[in-house]
């Protein structure tokens, strides 16, 4: 089992894109988050996005990949995304990484501090 770990309320929607060993997931949060597959750790229960498509203003209600470079989203927030999902692709795995270090650092910091919730 894992969890992924990303979107602040309920996931509405899922696609799995097999051919690029990504799952997208969409939330009632706005947000649409990647996740790499192939990162797939057997002993680590916890997997992070590496990448976030944000834009609507309200819950994303579906997802579709239309190609290998293009994301559609539908929000009740009454509008429909185009995304780049090459972007994705394109995105330095490094500095994917990085930025999720430095999170889990203010993370910590704030937890130390008495202010993690």
């Amino acid at each position: 089992d894992k969890t992924l770990i990303a979107h602040s309320s309920s996931a509405t929607a899922v696609y799995l894109d097999a051919s690029a060993g990504n799952l997208f997931s969409a939330s009632d949060d706005g947000a649409i988050c990647v996740w790499d597959l192939q990162q797939y750790i057997e002993d680590n229960r916890q997997m992070f996005p590496i990448f976030s498509f944000k834009g609507h203003t309200d819950g994303v209600s579906d997802l579709k990949i239309c190609s290998n470079t293009v994301l559609v989203s539908s929000s009740w927030d009454t509008t429909v995304c185009i995304w780049d999902a090459g972007a994705v692709n394109r995105a330095s795995r490094h500095e994917l990484e990085a930025e999720r270090e430095r999170e889990l650092e203010r993370e910590s910091a704030a937890a130390e501090e008495g202010n993690y919730q």
